[in-house]
């Protein structure tokens, strides 16, 4: 199975090479595999707008991509040469960071996957350092990511991506992004180019954003669009709290962190996340090691999501669903 990737081209290959080490034991195939910022982020404020500033997915690849090959060049140097340009080693790779959506690289969770796209991302400065990895040889100086780990991880994710609560919050997201990006392509094209105006406003993505916004204009007058947006993201984020509340992240990462045999990571995750009683989170994480181990990967995740489905639809605690 192929990956559909989407990224600088100086990492495709690297990428590639990662998944190729991931077993095959996910139900849906060629995954979309993104190295770069989810536009799902923009939308809930999740990063920090300085490193939103690109005008475009590519720009922001070929942002990377140039400063990629300038650390590719200083890592064939000899290590006392590598040692001499220590700082201009350290400001490429800040530079880098600025095409990343992890502010903090100290935390582990370094990819995801993001519903709204229905794709895994992988943050640049993760998988450059994946990438370089080879090339540094004997250097210690750097903590070279686990990225072969961290798809096994997130796969699990994107086989749960089409249960139903996933798929909900998907619609709502994917609703919410396709407005804000038809505003403001509108006010774009109207500032700078009329004729490049008169062009959009004849596709089909305009009729259905212009369709949607005169109903909504009854209601909201001018400001429809942002009040449109603002309701979808309000009917996710209801979704999300539900998810919260029955405690279906929680066995989503139980699974995805047991299918690479990382409790302790499980543990920590809990604990970031703020979650105060941990004992059914460990239940479902030992109770999948188990299932994994009589059944396999595969069927362990169509089990879990069917769970999950029931849970969402009946209003239950994961727990009381997969524990009982």
């Amino acid at each position: 199975m192929a990956i559909q990737y989407i990224g600088p081209s100086r990492l495709r290959r690297s990428i590639e090479e990662a998944y190729e080490q991931v077993p095959k034991e996910y139900e849906r195939e060629n995954p979309y595999i993104i190295v770069g910022i989810p536009h799902a982020f923009s939308m809930h404020r999740e990063v920090n707008e300085q490193i939103m500033g690109f005008s475009s997915r590519r720009a922001l690849h070929d942002y990377a991509d140039h400063r990629i090959r300038a650390l590719e060049n200083m890592v064939r140097k000899t290590q006392q040469e590598v040692s001499a340009g220590k700082k201009k080693f350290t400001k490429l790779f800040e530079e880098l960071g600025k095409a990343g959506f992890v502010t903090d690289k100290k935390k582990n969770m370094l990819a995801c996957y993001v519903n709204a796209e229905d794709a895994v991302f992988l943050d640049v400065f993760a998988a450059t350092l994946y990438h370089l990895g080879p090339l540094f040889q004997t250097q210690k100086n750097f903590e070279f990511r686990d990225i072969p780990g961290q798809l096994r991880h997130e796969l699990v994710h994107y086989d749960l991506g089409v249960s139903i609560p996933c798929s909900e919050t998907k619609k709502y997201l994917q609703e919410a992004i396709f407005i804000a990006e038809c505003a403001h392509q509108t006010r774009k094209l109207a500032q700078e180019d009329p004729a490049g105006l008169e062009h959009w406003l004849s596709s089909e993505d305009a009729q259905r954003y212009f369709d949607r916004m005169q109903a909504a204009h009854d209601l909201y007058g001018g400001e429809a669009p942002v009040k449109e947006t603002k309701k979808l993201l309000d009917l996710e984020n209801e979704v999300r709290t539900t998810i919260t509340k029955l405690g279906l992240l929680i066995a989503e990462e139980a699974l995805a962190y047991g299918v690479v045999h990382d409790k302790n990571l499980f543990i920590t995750w809990l604990r970031n996340e703020h979650f105060l009683d941990m004992k059914d989170g460990i239940a479902l994480y030992e109770h999948y090691q188990q299932r994994l181990a009589a059944q396999g990967t595969l069927a362990t995740i169509k089990e879990l999501r069917q769970s999950i489905d029931t849970a969402y639809t009946e209003q239950r605690d994961i727990a009381t669903v997969v524990l009982a």
